[in-house]
């Protein structure tokens, strides 16, 4: 049997045998979710001073620390996975984050190209209580029309002083812990029908493995 197949969860036709490298990503994931979200303890409070005091730091240094290091390596794993709820947007990337129930380099791709810094964050486009979204001038006919929409869509949204940005998983369950980041890395798509049979809590184990195998 291929190990790919025996590393899938039982619902998807594996032993659910533990990914070592998928694991390894989703503790990184759920580190790094702990220090955008705002979560109030001292090592992530030392994190965001060091690294997100005025903008989201995402290009490694000779300086990083190797933690910081492996948490912008995942960064656009952890954008993806996520949907993010609005608080002062400090920790949240304007164009590339979901926080919009869309991300807007993909809704907005040409007036993304015109974008002065594709990194920013939320908060670095909202100043003076208005929306300023810094762009490259003599914008195309087509990014402007994009800008019109984008500024309909802006004019719903603020950020929220004093209330950090927040994450949920978008698959398979919103509480991002380890376990559920791990399942979103490995997950298929595909569910194995007799695995409710096989996997009877009262069917000893080799006999388990004896049907897996039958299948």
């Amino acid at each position: 049997m291929a190990w790919q197949t025996v590393l899938l969860q039982k619902q998807q036709g594996g032993l659910a045998i533990k990914d070592r490298r998928a694991h390894n990503t989703a503790l990184i994931l759920k580190l790094g979710n702990k220090v955008l979200s705002g979560l109030n303890n001292p090592m992530t409070n030392w994190f965001r001073g060091r690294y997100l005091k005025h903008t989201v730091q995402l290009l490694p240094r000779s300086s990083d620390t190797p933690t910081w290091k492996l948490i912008i390596s995942q960064f656009n794993t952890l954008s993806a996975a996520t949907q993010v709820t609005l608080g002062n947007g400090k920790t949240t990337l304007f164009w590339k984050d979901n926080w919009l129930h869309q991300r807007l380099q993909f809704t907005h791709p040409i007036l993304f190209s015109f974008a002065l810094d594709q990194d920013c964050t939320v908060d670095s486009q909202f100043t003076q209580n208005s929306w300023h979204v810094k762009l490259h001038p003599n914008l195309s006919y087509q990014a402007e029309l994009e800008l019109h929409s984008l500024m309909q869509i802006l004019h719903r949204f603020s950020p929220i002083p004093e209330t950090p940005d927040t994450r949920v998983l978008l698959h398979p369950a919103p509480k991002f812990s380890t376990s559920n980041a791990y399942q979103l890395l490995t997950y298929h798509g595909n569910r194995w029908n007799p695995t409710e049979y096989v996997w009877i809590h009262t069917i000893p184990q080799n006999c388990k493995i004896f049907l897996w195998l039958a299948f």
